[in-house]
């Protein structure tokens, strides 16, 4: 079992054991209601079930209702190598209304996962990535991601400025990492291009040499 050691367990039916996939993403939500409601929605049995792995309250409560070595139904396609965190916004999900105990217990969450999959903070993705969804609107990613980091988050910057930056750098950082992964595969594939032409040289000088032989 993978589960939080400082979050509170609820359990929900809706998830399917077991994952075929690693966790690489940890997707962040906005439940547009407030706990109690939430935790209703995300651990009812229904016509149409849903779930996420976390649940956060504006007290910094954490809940979980599924585990993390299985998948939670919050994400489509996605849940199948990602863990999600719903964070309560009382309704009100395009306003601030996320409190600072809310947001020390997201990083803190997020940072538990972060090194429980060793990822990276880019791990750290809205469900707007993955879904026609403004989710988590108004949520400061930003700020989380600060946070989460071990940084002092720039508090004069507006929450849009901080995502603004954030996606930025999340976007260089995805950026860096192909181009080193296409550096590594094209130098790997040159080392082997050397190889075949160093065997194939090396074979023809043989074949040279056999047929001098041959004429003398």
């Amino acid at each position: 079992m993978a589960r939080c050691p400082f979050a509170e367990w609820i359990r929900s039916p809706n998830y399917d054991r077991g994952r075929n996939m690693g966790v690489s993403v940890i997707v962040q939500h906005s439940t547009v209601s407030d706990f109690a409601s939430a935790l209703t929605e995300l651990t009812r049995a229904d016509s149409s079930p849903v779930s996420a792995h976390f649940l956060i309250g504006l007290d910094g409560r954490i809940v979980q209702m599924v585990d993390t070595n299985d998948l939670a139904w919050h994400a489509r396609q996605a849940n199948s190598y990602s863990v999600g965190i719903e964070h309560v916004d009382n309704g009100w999900h395009q306003d601030p209304v996320r409190t600072p105990e809310l947001y020390a217990a997201s990083a803190r969450l997020n940072r538990w996962l972060l090194d429980m999959y060793d990822l990276d903070v880019a791990a750290i993705r809205p469900h707007r990535e993955f879904v026609n969804t403004a989710c988590p609107s108004g949520l400061d990613l930003g700020l989380i991601i600060a946070m989460t980091r071990g940084e002092e988050p720039d508090m004069a910057l507006t929450g849009e400025e901080r995502n603004w930056i954030y996606e930025s750098w999340v976007l260089a950082h995805q950026t860096k990492n192909i181009l080193e992964t296409h550096f590594r595969q094209n130098a790997l594939s040159g080392a082997k291009r050397s190889v075949v032409v160093g065997k194939s040289a090396r074979a023809k000088a043989r074949g040279a040499h056999g047929k001098e032989g041959v004429t003398k």
